[in-house]
C-alpha cells in the first residue's frame, strides 16, 4: 500500500486566504486558532482539490475570497515516494480548469487526482437528519471517489434516466408507444442494474467496519446497522418488469419512479431508524462510525491511504472516545485535524505538526517536519 500524504499546500485568493503556502508531515498535523479564523478553510481546500467538490458549497463562486474574480489551490502530494503537483483552480469568467503536473484534464470528480480524502466535519449530521439523497451523495462521491467503473456505470444511468423521463414528461399523462419507452426501459434496466450490483457490493462492505466502531465508540453499548435498500434491481430483467408495472403511474407524474435514483442507506441503532429515534450524540457517533469505515474501505480496496480531514470533531467527543476514534483510524494515514485549542491528546500522536491560524494567516508554533 502506498503511504499517501500533501507534502504542500498552496492557496490563492480562496475564502479568506490572499496567498498562503503550508507544507505538512505525513502523520498528524493540528491547526488551531479561533472561530472564524479559517482553519476549516484549509481542510476545504485540500477536499476540493482531491474530489473536486466543496463539502460547504454547491456554488464554486463561494470559494473566491471577497473582491477578486478566481481562486486557485495546488497540492504537492508525495505517494510513496514519487511527488507530483495537482492544480484546481476557478475563474468566474472561464469556469474550472484542473492539472496534475503540467497536464490538463477535463475534471469531473475526484478519480484523476490520485489524491483521496476523507472529511469530518459538523455537516456530517445531515447525512443522517436529511432526505435520501444525501446518502444516496455520499456513496456517490465519498465511498466510490476512487471508482472509474462507478463513475462510468453512474454516468450511463444518470444519462438514460435524463431521456426517459424527458419521454415520460412529454408524453403528457397520455398513453406511451411501447416502441418507444421499451428502449428506454431496457437500457435504464442495465445501466440501474450495473448502479445496484456496485452499491449493494460496497454497503456489504462497509456495514462491518461501520458496526465495529460504533460498539467502540460506545463501549460496546450501541450496534449500528447498515442496510442498502435498493428502489430497482441489479438483474436487468426484474429492473424491466418493475418499469412496467409502474408505467401507469409513471406517465401521471411523468417520472420514473424506481432506480438507484430513489435507493436508500438505511441506517438503524438496534433494529429501529436512527434518523428519527436516535438522539444527536447518538447519530454523530454513528457518523464518525461510517466515515471511518469509508477510510478502512478505501485503505482496502485503492491500494493507497486517504487523507483523513477532522473539522473540530474530536472537541465533541470525551478523552476516551477521542482515543478510540484516532486509534481506528490508524497512523497510517495523514491526519489533518482542525481545534480551537490544543488541549486534546493522543499517545499515538505524541509529536504533531501544529499551526496557528489567525485572519488568514497560518503560523508553524510546533515542530518541522523530520520525513
Amino acid at each position: 500500500m502506498d503511504p499517501l500524504h500533501v507534502r504542500e499546500l498552496v492557496l490563492e485568493d480562496f475564502r479568506n486566504y490572499h496567498h498562503l503556502e503550508l507544507a505538512f508531515c505525513p502523520g498528524l498535523t493540528l491547526l488551531t486558532g479561533g472561530n472564524a479564523q479559517g482553519k476549516t478553510n484549509i481542510l476545504e481546500a485540500i477536499y476540493w482539490v482531491a474530489t473536486g467538490r466543496s463539502h460547504r458549497t454547491l456554488e464554486e463562486r463561494d470559494l473566491v475570497r471577497s473582491g477578486e474574480a478566481g481562486c486557485r489551490v495546488r497540492a504537492v502530494v508525495d505517494a510513496g515516494g514519487r511527488q507530483y503537483a495537482l492544480e484546481l483552480s476557478f475563474h468566474q469568467a472561464q469556469g474550472r480548469r484542473f492539472s496534475i503536473g503540467a497536464k490538463p484534464y477535463r475534471r469531473v470528480d475526484g478519480t484523476d487526482s490520485g489524491l483521496y480524502a476523507v472529511l469530518f466535519a459538523p455537516e456530517d449530521l445531515e447525512l443522517i437528519k436529511g432526505p435520501p439523497v444525501n446518502r444516496r451523495r455520499f456513496l456517490d462521491e465519498e465511498v466510490f471517489q476512487g471508482s472509474a467503473g462507478y463513475r462510468r456505470a453512474l454516468a450511463s444511468y444518470n444519462r438514460c434516466l435524463a431521456h426517459r423521463n424527458r419521454l415520460l414528461k412529454d408524453a403528457g399523462g397520455s398513453r406511451l408507444s411501447a416502441s418507444l419507452l421499451d428502449p428506454w426501459n431496457r437500457q435504464l434496466a442495465e445501466t440501474g442494474a450495473a448502479v445496484t450490483r456496485l452499491r449493494r457490493q460496497v454497503i456489504a462492505s462497509l456495514a462491518p467496519g461501520a458496526a465495529r466502531v460504533q460498539e467502540r465508540l460506545t463501549g460496546g453499548a450501541e450496534r449500528l446497522q447498515v442496510a442498502y435498500r435498493p428502489s430497482g434491481s441489479d438483474d436487468s430483467g426484474e429492473f424491466v418488469r418493475l418499469l412496467e408495472a409502474k408505467a401507469h403511474e409513471e406517465l401521471a407524474r411523468g417520472a420514473t419512479l424506481a432506480g438507484p435514483h430513489r435507493d436508500e442507506l438505511a441506517l438503524e441503532l438496534e433494529g429501529k431508524p436512527l434518523r428519527t429515534h436516535g438522539s444527536q450524540g447518538q447519530q454523530r457517533c454513528a457518523v464518525l462510525a461510517l466515515k471511518a469505515a469509508v477510510a478502512e474501505y478505501l485503505r482496502s480496496n485503492l491500494g493507497s491511504t486517504p487523507v483523513l480531514l477532522l473539522d473540530d470533531i474530536l472537541s465533541e467527543l470525551d478523552r476516551r472516545r477521542q482515543h478510540e476514534l484516532m486509534i481506528m483510524l490508524g497512523t497510517g494515514s495523514q491526519t489533518i485535524i482542525t481545534s480551537v485549542t490544543q488541549g486534546w491528546s493522543h499517545q499515538a500522536a505524541a509529536d504533531p505538526l501544529v499551526y496557528e491560524v489567525k485572519a488568514g494567516t497560518a503560523r508553524k508554533v510546533q515542530r518541522a517536519c523530520t520525513g
